[in-house]
């Protein structure tokens, strides 16, 4: 779920950020009530959304722990921060289109926190899907 997440957000702001900054989402501009439009700043942002979404994408299809908990840390540390920041300028847009936008980004924090612990299920060095194509680690010699 966050690897789409970060996909949905990466791909149009990336290779469309002038219509990523005047759409998003379906119309709404809540990206275009944030401030003036900077296509290389855009941009940037939709690269680093879309390099996240690998990691995050490459943890669900191969859940080794330590992958799965800095896939799930680095996407809290991606979103709370954003979250934060459209809770204290939430005057920016209408209350509908604040609270729904807070929402979501809420949601992000929580399903990050929520990967984050459940990642602890995995059991160290090997991936959750072990015996069913998934690939088991080398142990460490004692």
């Amino acid at each position: 779920m966050l690897a789409a997440q970060m996909l949905a957000l990466g791909v149009p702001a990336s290779t469309a950020p002038q219509w990523f900054f005047d759409w998003f989402p379906f119309g709404a501009g809540w990206v275009a009530a944030g401030g003036p439009y900077n296509e290389h700043l855009l941009s940037d942002l939709g690269y680093a959304y879309l390099a996240l979404g690998v990691v995050l994408g490459w943890a669900a299809v191969r859940p080794v722990r330590e992958l799965c908990l800095a896939a799930a840390a680095a996407a809290v540390v991606a979103n709370t921060p954003h979250l934060l920041f459209h809770l204290v300028h939430a005057e920016t847009l209408p209350i509908v289109d604040s609270i729904a936008e807070n929402a979501l980004l809420a949601f992000t924090v929580v399903v990050g926190l929520a990967a984050f612990f459940g990642a602890y299920r995995i059991p160290a060095g090997s991936s959750a899907s072990a015996g069913q194509g998934g690939v088991d680690l080398p142990r460490e010699r004692a």
